[in-house]
């Protein structure tokens, strides 16, 4: 999907929750990455996950598995 125009013109505008799927709470993480370049919901996901997790998921057997 295409929005025809530039996301910075729509965030500018206030206009992100026009956007099809866009509530509330991505329109305010989406405001907040454009406002500083950071998104602190990353950021503190990044403290609490392991690295290591990725690979993990990698493994095709692990990831695909459907746990009771």
């Amino acid at each position: 999907m295409s929005l025809g125009r530039d996301v910075n013109e729509v965030w500018k505008e206030g206009q992100l929750e026009e956007i099809p799927g866009v509530g509330k709470a991505i329109s305010e993480k989406i405001d907040e990455l454009l406002r500083t370049g950071k998104l602190e919901f990353l950021e503190k996901l990044k403290k609490e996950v392991p690295p290591s997790l990725a690979d993990w998921l990698r493994c095709p057997d692990w990831a695909q598995k459907r746990w009771p």
